[in-house]
């Protein structure tokens, strides 16, 4: 249920130099990361921004968002938006969010800036209490700078943004955040969330849990996510692959780094990883599926790939297949020259992961 792989259950460490083992092969086992994934604040202005706002400055900003998505509209080129203080640029995205917020401008994988041209009036009738802006902070920006200087740098442009158009800020508030934990911990997740296990180790007040699962061969199945509570409520937990998801979804390769350097994944895991989210990435997608498989299905391709980064000439490939309800098999490829190699397309489970993502 837990992972406990050996570095010494495996033909190619065994095959490697000394020196090169714990280099290719060291990981921390049982290894928990934490960060915050996503953050979202709201700014609220001094300025009237109901349908019917007279406002000089909230007139300009409107216009000029107008003139700039009838640009977008008939154009390939994105229109940026130049902050001078900052000597920036955003620029300006056909994305809309929550309803009232139709202006998006991006400071790409860094952070998003919503703005809602027109708020809905107060229940009373008076002035409006819905924020005109909505900024959320990405993955990237978070894990490299941390929270506070990525809620500090994105408030710079937001700033620059409310000086640019004559706009007065009068408060900031906390939104969102999503909390996440990633961890090497589970090698068997069908196991592990099994409900007569999971509902023994559960300490919390939600009153159910959601499986998704995946059919696999003709009697089995893998379990894509389960999840504890609603997306609609203000605590949602969702338990998934994140592996999975980096490289079918190819995005995020920037995690690889991270595992690696935070002990929870090894050298050679980065490394098979970065293959598999390189140019076949549509091959690697289908291949991904069948890693927990309960039939074992094998494709060999001849791939054409330089590897200055590998310390040997003969280079050996062992994919180890496990599943709870199926034997072990190990299969071990050797290849040569250096400039092209056989490889099974296969992620290894038994590199540490799954990662366990606890998004809130």
């Amino acid at each position: 249920m837990l992972d406990k792989r050996q570095n010494n259950d495996n033909i190619l460490f065994r095959d490697m130099p000394l020196e090169d083992q714990h280099e290719w092969f060291g990981y921390a086992q049982k290894k928990f990361l934490h960060n915050i994934d996503t953050f979202y604040y709201s700014v609220k202005f001094r300025n009237d921004f109901r349908l019917k706002s007279k406002d000089p400055q909230v007139e300009k900003m409107r216009k000029f968002f107008k003139l700039q998505y009838n640009y977008l509209n008939g154009n390939e080129d994105q229109p940026e938006l130049y902050l001078p203080k900052l000597g920036k640029n955003l620029y300006l995205k056909p994305v809309t969010f929550s309803r009232f917020y139709t202006t998006c401008l991006s400071y790409p994988e860094y952070f998003d800036i919503f703005l809602a041209p027109v708020v809905p009036k107060a229940a009373d009738g008076g002035e409006s209490v819905t924020c005109e802006c909505v900024v959320q902070i990405r993955s990237y920006m978070l894990w490299i700078m941390g929270v506070r200087d990525a809620f500090e740098n994105s408030y710079e442009y937001v700033k620059n943004i409310a000086a640019y158009f004559g706009l007065e800020i009068d408060f900031v508030q906390e939104n969102r955040v999503d909390y996440c934990w990633h961890s090497n911990y589970l090698k068997d997740p069908e196991t592990f969330f099994a409900p007569e296990n999971f509902y023994k180790m559960r300490v919390d007040r939600f009153k159910n849990a959601t499986y998704v699962t995946n059919k696999v061969g003709s009697e089995d199945y893998e379990i894509d996510y389960v999840a504890l509570g609603k997306r609609s409520d203000k605590v949602f937990v969702r338990i998934y692959q994140k592996t999975r998801e980096v490289i079918e979804q190819n995005y995020k390769p920037w995690f690889f780094q991270i595992w690696e350097m935070n002990g929870l994944i090894s050298k050679y895991d980065k490394w098979v990883y970065e293959r598999c989210y390189q140019d076949l990435f549509q091959f690697y997608r289908k291949a991904f599926r069948c890693l927990h498989s309960g039939n074992v299905r094998f494709r060999l391709f001849c791939i054409l790939f330089p590897l200055p980064d590998i310390p040997c000439i003969f280079f050996m490939v062992q994919v180890a297949f496990h599943h709870p309800r199926h034997s072990r098999q190990n299969f071990t490829f050797r290849f040569c020259p250096l400039t092209s190699f056989i490889i099974f397309l296969q992620l290894l489970p038994e590199t540490g992961l799954p990662v366990c993502s606890f998004p809130f």
